[in-house]
Parts: structure tokens; C-alpha cells; sequence
């Protein structure tokens, strides 16, 4: 069975609510409970139903792209700071080489990177922009 068969297996969907259910249906990167939600891979180890629960995590499908593009480059994104506006979103990425600027057109869900703010050489730096982000989140949750 190929892998979009096995996303259509009703073992596949069952799993897929289980994590959604632990998760608490929201982004585990960026906090989004509104967006269309989706199950990342962290490994692959055989049939999708049948990974362990540790190896799966939820994301928005704005945060799905993003990790899944960063990965192709070899980079492991670390947190994602969400700014919706009317025709597009802004993206903050905190990654371990950078922190990057995405827009997202809304029409077409496809994202482009605008700017790389800032690369990280020290650890310190990084500490400082995920301060800036864990502030922001808690801002951002106590005006849901």
C-alpha cells in the first residue's frame, strides 16, 4: 500500500484523532487552533498507523509546509510565530541558522521567505529570540 493509501486507512484516521485529542487540536509550533491541523512525521518506522505516538506531532498546515521545507535543507525549525492579516500571513521562523520572515498569500496557501532577520552563532542569540517568542505566545493566548 502506497503512503496515500495508507492516509486513507481508517487505522491511519483513528491515529490521527488520537494525537489531534493529545495535542488538544492546536499547533504545537505556532499555537493555531483555527487553521486546517495535520500530523507530522518526526520518523517514519513503517505503516503510518503504526508509529508510536512519540514520533507524531500536530501542526497547522501553514507550520506542516514550513518544517517539511526547512527539513529538505537540513535545518530543524524550533518555534513559529503566526501573524495573520487579511490577504496574507507572516510567518516568524526561529531555526538553528537564523530567523526567517515568511509570507503566505492566503488565496493559495503558498509561502515564500522575504528576509532572514538575523543568523544565529552564538546560543545566547537563540535563547533571546525564543524569550521573544514564549512572551509573544503569552500575549497572543490571553487575548484568544
Amino acid at each position: 500500500m502506497n503512503y496515500k493509501d495508507q492516509l486513507k486507512n481508517p487505522k491511519w484516521q483513528k491515529k490521527r484523532l488520537e494525537i489531534f485529542q493529545r495535542d488538544n487540536f492546536t499547533c504545537q509550533l505556532c499555537g493555531d487552533t483555527e487553521t486546517e491541523l495535520q500530523v507530522h512525521h518526526l520518523k517514519y518506522s513503517g505503516d503510518v498507523w503504526n508509529e508510536p505516538n512519540e514520533n507524531l506531532i500536530t501542526y497547522c498546515k501553514h507550520c506542516h509546509s514550513i518544517v517539511t521545507d526547512y527539513q529538505k535543507e537540513g535545518q530543524i525549525v524550533r518555534a513559529i510565530m503566526k501573524m495573520p492579516c487579511k490577504d496574507q500571513i507572516t510567518m516568524y521562523v526561529y531555526n538553528d541558522f537564523s530567523f526567517d520572515i515568511l509570507l503566505i498569500d492566503n488565496l493559495n496557501d503558498r509561502f515564500i521567505r522575504i528576509e532572514t532577520v538575523i543568523y544565529i552563532h552564538e546560543r545566547e542569540s537563540f535563547d533571546k529570540i525564543i524569550h521573544f517568542y514564549n512572551k509573544y505566545r503569552e500575549v497572543n493566548n490571553g487575548h484568544k
